[in-house]
């Protein structure tokens, strides 16, 4: 990341409620394409009206943008922005346990979540695939709820 988009998205962050902030830092978990206010929610652990008010927040900030179906998508540089801040300012058990989230809410739609392991910043953290393949994450996803998938 270059300086000048850095401070400029450290500026709109610093002036976000803290709900928002939290959102922001938590979409970083979730791959880099288009997003539901419904698994924002389940990010975050709030009520979908919850979820709806945050990611207005963010939109009107310029940090997220409406897609033509009613989603919301980051920029690929706000979601580094986001992966470089979650892992500083969210705890690791609130890390789990929004990604345990995110999961739950994948198969309660029937879609299966493929996991792969990536390290942010000093974390290696089951994360939803870039790109769904359909393949088994039984073994991640048990890791996960263990518990001892997390390792700083």
């Amino acid at each position: 990341m270059t300086r000048v988009p850095l401070s400029a998205l450290s500026a709109s962050d610093a002036r976000l409620p803290k709900g928002a902030r939290r959102l922001l830092r938590l979409l970083a978990l979730h791959p880099p394409q288009e997003i539901e206010a419904a698994t924002a929610a389940a990010l975050l652990g709030e009520p979908p009206a919850t979820a709806e008010h945050h990611l207005a927040t963010l939109t009107a900030a310029h940090l997220i943008e409406r897609t033509a179906h009613g989603g919301f998508r980051l920029h690929a540089l706000v979601h580094a922005y986001a992966e470089e801040r979650i892992c500083i300012d969210e705890p690791a058990t609130r890390i789990r346990q929004a990604l345990g989230r995110l999961l739950e809410h994948g198969r309660s739609r029937d879609a299966a979540v493929p996991l792969e392991t990536r390290t942010l910043r000093t974390l290696r953290l089951p994360v939803p695939r870039q790109h769904a393949e359909t393949d088994e994450a039984s073994p991640l996803l048990q890791q996960l709820h263990a518990g001892r998938v997390l390792a700083a």
